[in-house]
């Protein structure tokens, strides 16, 4: 029993990781410095709408922080300042004004005593109109964008309700074939 939950456990995790939908997360490093940039809603901006950026920065030396940084984040159009703001946390809100290729750039500077490397960081960002996704509600996207994590889910919930019923008739008949061996002894 325990092999056959190790086995669909690894099996779920596995399509679970490798099968989902890719959002565009993007990685920009900069030598030791790395960032995954996160973009709501689902990493498609549109114009005229406000989107919330999320930044994940990881230091291979492990020395960066935020309240260790001059972090100034730019977002330019054609070369062209939008907009400017220091990066205190992980977290922004900016609304695109039209469509078209923004450029995004962390500059980011070590405040005194901090010994993390200076870095920048580039991203393209593109912009649309509309939702891509306009048809889908949030409980149809979530639905779609997890199809095999339930049908993973389905199969392994009967596999073990499988497993459970043979137990049960084999604990069954063995109880039975005991009850029967000592009442043909009893005569």
């Amino acid at each position: 029993m325990k092999k056959i939950i190790f086995i669909c456990l690894f099996v779920y995790l596995f399509f679970g990781l490798l099968c989902h939908q890719a959002f565009a997360h993007v990685l920009a490093t900069d030598n030791t410095i790395g960032a995954i940039l996160h973009i709501d809603p689902n990493d498609e901006p549109i114009a005229g709408e406000i989107s919330t950026f999320f930044f994940t920065i990881k230091d291979t030396k492990e020395d960066f922080s935020f309240d260790k940084c001059d972090c100034t984040v730019m977002i330019q159009m054609e070369k062209k300042t939008l907009f400017t703001t220091q990066l205190t946390d992980s977290t922004f809100f900016f609304t695109f004004p039209k469509t078209g290729q923004y450029s995004l750039i962390v500059d980011g500077k070590p405040k005194a005593g901090a010994i993390f490397q200076h870095f920048v960081l580039h991203y393209d960002v593109d912009v649309d109109t509309q939702k891509k996704l306009q048809a889908n509600n949030g409980f149809t996207l979530f639905v779609s964008t997890h199809v095999i994590h339930f049908a993973i889910g389905i199969i392994i919930l009967l596999l073990v309700i499988a497993r459970l019923v043979y137990l049960f008739f084999v604990s069954h008949h063995q109880r039975s074939h005991k009850e029967d061996s000592k009442n043909t002894q009893t005569y």
